[in-house]
């Protein structure tokens, strides 16, 4: 959506300049905008004037983002597509983002351009440029651009301020060869345009899936008109009626956290009051630790939102957040603090399940037998000397665990259906591991979920093979087994053969919605 901007508003809250959020008020109400960053700090209390021409307006999961109208706007999930517009510009340097993402399968990037009457050309190197500030804070213009490179599952271009950058260099060009991934990956380049002359340029995107050109500063325009009051948040509660959907509000709750995750450059957090959960999204949390928030009681500052019950009444269930500093500690987490002492794992794995929920600080090191490391599917098993344990690490956006890595892992404890879990919030690599010396599970211990999540090694007579999939037949009956990286053509020699395996059976921990019970569920092995 494209329009004229015109807007005078109080700050009420702000993070930090490059992230660019602020929660501001006017006459009309309350909202959260991401304006992709601020030349200086902003304060609360201060009166802003906002105003562009033809801006791009895109809702976010947060509130709205506000950015100059791009060049070219090849945005969107679509097969290789070209896309143009034009702008005039002055020789020299001008400031140019592009922004691209791929979700699934094909991807590609393409820019052209061409000025005046000329013939459309590929742009060189000799026309990209960056900015770096040395040490005495002087200002130098280098060739190429700044590249980042983002991974999520998006439908289109994000907001990647609010992200974690996987991956940040110089290129030369827009070659895609910078991705860390084919699949839902997403990259920023950024620095400037050397146009060779004055005129009219006209810009080319080919482009799948989606792309952004800006030329010239992104950023809105954004005035100081003043000081006045911060403005005061009104106590809010869980269950308050609100008029609707779109009503926003400035409130403060007081509540303990509960499950807590990272969020890019934020977090997100359960905020408990007896029954009531309020969910907490904070878009700046820089300074807050996730381990001494878990379990604290806190006063959180935000923007409240509504959610639709069952019965079609709106109330406040939502809170939105600008920066750490509108989080206060006004208690100290309760249970324990985060442990100093690397535990066992069957220390954890040994905790009663109301004793998991409870979401104890947990520490501990080992192999890791198996990783899942995809945006559905995040996960992974480790087992020490004692035993193995499932790992959840949907919190953890930036780092990638291999098999046979040996980590340590630093987060709190959870329930699973059948046995505590370890839900990770930070995952630290420390070389190669040894793997375990592997058991070997009896019919009984396979059927009971015993032995979930341990390395084990099985022996039987391999009776049929679909893709990779292997039947197993033992004395006592026949297990379906999962053989993660090999394909038919390389297991159809086994068949009609007794051979070993090794793997893990995972299933125990894991809210299991395809049905079935659980000895009819496949092993998963790698060898």
């Amino acid at each position: 959506m494209n329009r004229n901007i015109r807007l005078d508003l109080t700050v009420c809250a702000a993070s930090r300049p490059e992230l660019g959020v602020l929660i501001g008020r006017d006459g009309s109400g309350v909202e959260l905008l991401e304006m992709g960053s601020f030349e200086r700090e902003i304060q609360p209390g201060e009166k802003l004037h906002l105003q562009g021409y033809y801006c791009l307006l895109r809702k976010r999961d947060m509130g709205i983002e506000i950015s100059a109208n791009p060049v070219v706007d090849n945005d969107g999930i679509h097969i290789r597509r070209t896309w143009s517009g034009e702008t005039a510009l002055k020789a020299g340097l001008n400031p140019m983002r592009l922004e691209w993402f791929n979700q699934l399968r094909e991807y590609s990037l393409e820019v052209l351009y061409s000025v005046s009457n000329a013939p459309v050309q590929s742009i060189g190197t000799s026309n990209l440029w960056h900015a770096v500030v040395d040490e005495s804070g002087r200002t130098n213009i280098l060739p190429g651009l700044m590249a980042e490179d983002y991974e999520g599952y998006w439908e289109a271009i994000p907001d990647f301020n609010l992200l974690q950058s996987t991956k940040v260099g110089i290129v030369t060009n827009f070659n895609l060869g910078f991705r860390t991934h084919d699949e839902m990956v997403g990259i920023r380049y950024s620095g400037f345009f050397k146009a060779p002359c004055d005129g009219l340029y006209q810009f080319r995107t080919r482009s799948d899936d989606g792309s952004l050109l800006f030329l010239g500063k992104p950023e809105l325009a954004v005035f100081r008109a003043g000081f006045t009051n911060v403005p005061i948040a009104t106590p809010g509660f869980y269950g308050d009626e609100m008029g609707s959907l779109s009503e926003r509000r400035w409130v403060a709750i007081e509540g303990r956290v509960g499950f807590i995750s990272k969020k890019g450059q934020g977090l997100e957090f359960e905020l408990r009051s007896d029954q009531d959960v309020i969910l907490v999204k904070v878009a700046d949390a820089a300074g807050l630790e996730p381990l001494r928030l878990q379990n604290a009681q806190v006063k959180v500052t935000g923007m409240g939102r509504g959610v639709m019950t069952v019965n079609q009444h709106v109330i406040l269930a939502k809170l939105i957040v600008a920066s750490s500093s509108d989080v206060e500690l006004v208690g100290k987490a309760f249970g324990s603090q985060p442990p100093t002492d690397v535990v066992s794992i069957n220390r954890v794995q040994s905790l009663p399940l109301e004793e998991a929920r409870r979401a104890l600080p947990v520490r501990v090191r080992g192999v890791v037998t198996d990783a899942r490391n995809s945006f559905y599917d995040r996960r992974m098993s480790l087992q020490d000397e004692t035993r193995g344990i499932f790992v959840s690490l949907n919190s953890i956006t930036n780092t990638s665990v291999r098999f046979a890595e040996f980590v340590e892992i630093e987060g709190h404890s959870g329930a699973g259906d059948f046995a505590p879990i370890i839900i990770a919030d930070k995952v630290t690599i420390l070389g190669d591991g040894r793997l375990p010396e592997p058991v070997r599970p009896t019919w009984t211990e396979l059927l009971n979920g015993s032995k979930d999540v341990q390395w084990a090694e099985l022996q039987g007579l391999v009776t049929e093979v679909q893709s990779n999939k292997v039947s197993l037949l033992l004395p006592e009956g026949r297990l379906e087994v999962l053989m993660n990286g090999y394909y038919e053509s390389q297991l159809k020699s086994f068949e009609k053969n007794v051979a070993r395996t090794r793997g893990e059976r995972d299933d125990a921990q894991r809210n299991d919605r395809r049905g079935g019970s659980r000895s009819q569920r496949p092993i998963r092995c790698r060898r």
